[in-house]
């Protein structure tokens, strides 16, 4: 094998890629990523490997809490359907834990608020549907073909949809926190802000009461718990794990 020729930028391009890798969420990746880390190191000129590492090292992504794992395999599946633009049939939980069996036509997949969601055509339902790829168990590949809406743009899809989603929990709190000084990166996508007696009012649809609390204890700012009652004892659990860490160390 001729040896690979990589510039400054291009480096930084792989080195970043590997990296963000890690953090995405997305099983069985780590061995893919070490496994190309370790064809590179064979091929590459040593000053180039001394500089993707070094880049690598340096790089502080931040990684996301609270992501739902994906597996790998099923994205290239997906991707591959996608491109294609054949017909699957999945088997899908929805957030009550009912499962199904549908025939969809893919039409693409973005990965917004931490989670990766499929925009498809659902046969059963007759009408374009948002799917969580946690949430899909199996997938089969169709011989029949579709053609894909002209147009269609799979990124406003999900964002128009996001604030509709269903969830087991409807939440509202106070914040005291003006519209300024709020710590938006923090809050999750299907969520409303409104402003409210110097603070914000922040309604959230949410499927899991300890991951809101925790991300409104990151806030860093008051609180005052409107509904639903549950989200108390949830502060509680956290603050009973909190002690019993505490305690530990």
């Amino acid at each position: 094998m001729q040896p690979l020729m990589f510039n400054t930028e291009e480096a930084l391009a792989v080195a970043l890629g590997l990296k963000a890798l890690r953090e995405l969420g997305v099983t069985s990746t780590l061995p893919a990523v070490s496994g190309v880390e370790a064809k590179l190191e064979r091929v590459l000129p040593e000053d180039v490997w001394n500089r993707m590492q070094a880049i690598s090292k340096i790089l502080d992504l931040v990684e996301q809490p609270w992501k739902p794992l994906i597996d790998f395999v099923m994205i290239g599946q997906l991707a591959a359907a996608i491109q294609a633009q054949h017909e699957v049939d999945i088997k899908y939980v929805n957030y009550q834990a009912v499962a199904s069996e549908r025939t969809i036509q893919p039409y693409g997949l973005v990965r917004e608020n931490n989670s990766w969601f499929l925009v498809a055509y659902c046969l059963m339902r007759q009408d374009t549907r948002l799917f969580r790829l946690d949430r899909i168990k199996e997938i089969t590949q169709r011989a029949e073909t579709f053609e894909r809406p002209k147009g269609m743009d799979v990124r406003a899809y999900v964002e128009s949809q996001l604030m509709n989603l269903p969830a087991l929990w409807r939440t509202e709190v106070w914040v005291g926190a003006s519209h300024e000084t709020l710590n938006y990166d923090l809050i999750p996508s299907r969520s409303q802000v409104t402003a409210e007696d110097s603070g914000i009012v922040l309604r959230c649809n949410v499927d899991n009461l300890e991951q809101h609390a925790a991300m409104l204890l990151a806030l860093g700012q008051r609180i005052e718990i409107r509904e639903p009652t549950e989200l108390v004892a949830a502060f509680a659990s956290i603050a009973e794990r909190a002690q019993t860490l505490a305690l530990s160390g």
